[in-house]
């Protein structure tokens, strides 16, 4: 089975845990998704990213050569709402890779 990645998943799930990322972080990151779940796609191209800000502008910003969490952003990633709108669509296995990716940068 073939599955993919949205970049608002990607980033409500990055940005849940931190207030901003960089185009670069997230592009490492995809690698070491893709690297240990065969058959997923992550989509964090400029265009998904772009989409995923014109979607949730209550979320997502773009600054320059990041993405960071909007103003009021801690109310939809800190609370149910995240778990209600992004991470319920994504299997909870895959979920759990992503988390471990996350978590294993911050250490690195």
């Amino acid at each position: 089975m073939y599955q993919v990645l949205n970049a608002d998943y990607v980033l409500a799930t990055v940005l849940a845990s931190t207030r901003s990322v960089s185009f670069d972080a997230l592009d490492k990151l995809r690698r070491k998704i893709e690297s240990r779940c065969p058959g997923l796609a992550v989509d964090v191209s400029s265009s998904a990213i772009n989409s995923a800000i014109e979607c949730y502008p209550n979320i997502f910003e773009r600054q320059s050569e990041q993405i960071v969490r909007a103003a009021n952003a801690g109310h939809y990633l800190e609370s149910e709402y995240i778990n209600w709108k992004f991470t319920n669509r994504v299997p909870k296995e895959v979920h759990r890779i992503v988390e471990e990716a996350i978590n294993q940068d911050k250490v690195a």
